[in-house]
Formats: structure tokens, sequence, C-alpha cells
């Protein structure tokens, strides 16, 4: 190493002059190139994690694009790119199929058939895959041989191959299996049907007791203000009738509207001529139900006092569409 103050010669681990003592100044050098290493190195890592984070963002926006076009749930795949929807397997019957499945079963909205001709109203059922049975009664505002109400109602969903039952008008005859006037072998007559309360006509329509008489699309509703909660309905007769049970149908049960739209009877208190008192549940459901006694009773009346309800969707009255004791 060569002193800068005197041009002497020194040893380069030397720190001072051996001549001069002056102090010696190391090179630079090998500094600089030790720094550039360290610059090459800080470079190569900071393109490495640039490159592992574009990696990143690219797996990431690929993974959801690809699972958003093949995704399938219950059978049903649905394509962003196309904007169509398959469903595999299927035949497609427009209005009345939806795209819900239940355990792998297709839906069909059930289509109102009421005041349909027998035919046509099993016609539009067959054609989108259910089946019929058919019940008749009487009816005093529906020609013979249309339908009267239908069970399950419309607008409803329920699987391909399920019965639909239709109860069919025969007619307006005064004797029937399902009448009032005489409803049994012991031909059991209740010559009066009286109501705690009433709801005012509207139109054309009336809600009396005496339209428990027939099942068509009238009904009783009690007239009160709540949901009817302690109102009744009383069958009186002038001789002393067997009685084992009542049939019902519950609810406003023209349609399918009418029915949820009003309250529905959920208990009712029986009470007797001898004193004697039953109480029994009443199913949600707009089709005929049998409700039986433990018990024949001798009677001459039948009081039915309503003790629950099933709240409606629109209005608090609480209808009842067709009673007939047995």
């Amino acid at each position: 190493m060569r002193c800068p103050k005197c041009g002497t010669e020194n040893a380069a681990d030397m720190n001072f002059c051996k001549k001069c003592g002056n102090r010696l100044v190391a090179s630079d050098k090998n500094t600089e190139t030790q720094k550039g290493k360290s610059k090459k190195w800080l470079w190569i890592i900071l393109i490495l994690i640039f490159v592992l984070i574009i990696s990143g963002v690219v797996y990431f926006v690929f993974f959801r694009y690809n699972n958003a076009l093949e995704k399938n749930e219950n059978g049903i795949t649905r394509n962003s790119v196309s904007q169509t929807t398959t469903i595999e397997n299927t035949t497609i019957v427009p209005t009345t199929i939806t795209e819900s499945t239940t355990q792998g079963m297709l839906q069909i909205v059930i289509p109102d058939v009421v005041g349909l001709d027998i035919n046509d109203a099993k016609s539009s059922l067959t054609n989108i895959g259910l089946k019929c049975d058919i019940k008749y009664d009487s009816s005093r505002s529906v020609p013979k041989d249309y339908v009267v109400s239908q069970f399950p109602v419309s607008g409803r969903e329920t699987n391909k191959g399920e019965t639909i039952i239709l109860y069919v008008s025969k007619g307006n005859e005064e004797e029937s299996t399902v009448s009032y006037t005489k409803v049994n072998s012991n031909s059991m007559y209740f010559n009066s049907i009286t109501a705690s309360s009433t709801l005012s006509p509207e139109g054309d329509f009336s809600y009396g007791a005496e339209n428990l008489r027939y099942n068509d699309s009238t009904c009783w509703c009690e007239g009160v203000t709540g949901r009817g909660n302690g109102e009744y309905i009383t069958f009186s007769s002038n001789e002393l009738q067997s009685v084992s049970g009542i049939q019902i149908i519950n609810g406003y049960a023209k349609s399918t509207t009418s029915y949820y739209d009003n309250s529905r009877v959920k208990k009712i208190q029986f009470e007797f001529s001898d004193g004697s008192l039953v109480t029994k549940d009443i199913s949600d459901s707009g089709t005929l139900q049998k409700v039986s006694f433990e018990k024949t009773i001798n009677t001459t009346y039948i009081k039915m006092t309503i003790l629950d309800t099933y709240s409606g969707d629109l209005y608090d009255d609480t209808c009842i569409s067709y009673i007939s004791p047995y």
C-alpha cells in the first residue's frame, strides 16, 4: 500500500507509513464490491416476493371464476357465461314445475281446478303428472259434475305422481251421505243451526251459519273483534239424536288464498244436552276431516265453542266451510 504523503510502499496490513508515520487509508475497492453484492441479493429477493404475490393473485382469481362456472347445486347447473339454466334428465312443463327440488324430486305447482267440469279438471292434473281421487257430494250452488273444492288447495307445491282429491257436485239432492238433513241410517236431523255471531255480508256474499249445511264455496264466519275465541255454533233438534262425531271442512276452503288469508279453528269444545263436554283438536287442513267422539252421545243439541285458532295471513276472521254430525 503506497503512502499518499511520501510515496513509500508499505505492506498491505500496515496502518501507518514506515517512513513518515502518516496514517494509511485502506482501499474502498473491497468495500464497494461487498456493497454491490448485497444490493444484488436484495433485488433478487424483492423480485421473488413480487412473483409470488402475482402468482397468488392469478391463482385466486382463476379458482373463483372456475368454481362459479362449474358449481352444481341439487342437480341444477348454472353457467354464468351462456346465462342458461339446465335441469338434467327432466321434462320442463311451463308454469307448473319449479326449479326447486325436494330430495331429488321435482315439485309441481298444483293448479286451481275448482269450478271446472270434472273431465277438464282431471285433464289439467294428469297432463302435469298428478293423479285424481274423485269424491261426490251434494251442492246447492255448483252444477252437477263440476268441481266444488280440491285438496290440497291450488298454489302449493307437491311431488309428481301425488294424488289430488276432487270434491265433485252431484247436484242439489235432498239426501246425501254427508248432508245435514239425513246423514246416516238413523235419520239424524238437526232442524236449526245458529251462531253466536256472524260476519256482515259483503255484496253477494253472506257468512251465516246455514252455509255450514253444504260442501260448496261458502262458509260461516264469526263476527266479533279478534279471532273469535269463545264464539260458538249450535245445532238443535226437536228429537233426541245419537251422535258419534262430526265431519268438518276447516277454514274458508274456496281457494288457497281464501283459506290462508282467514283464520281457522284449531280447538273446539263440544257441549251436549246431557251436560257432557268433549274437547277436540282440528287439523289445519282445507279438506274433509272426521272428528270422532270416544262414545256415542244422545243429545238434542250440539254446541261447538271455539277455544283456539290458526292465525290468518291477512284477517282475524275465523271461518268454517262445512260441518256434518254423524
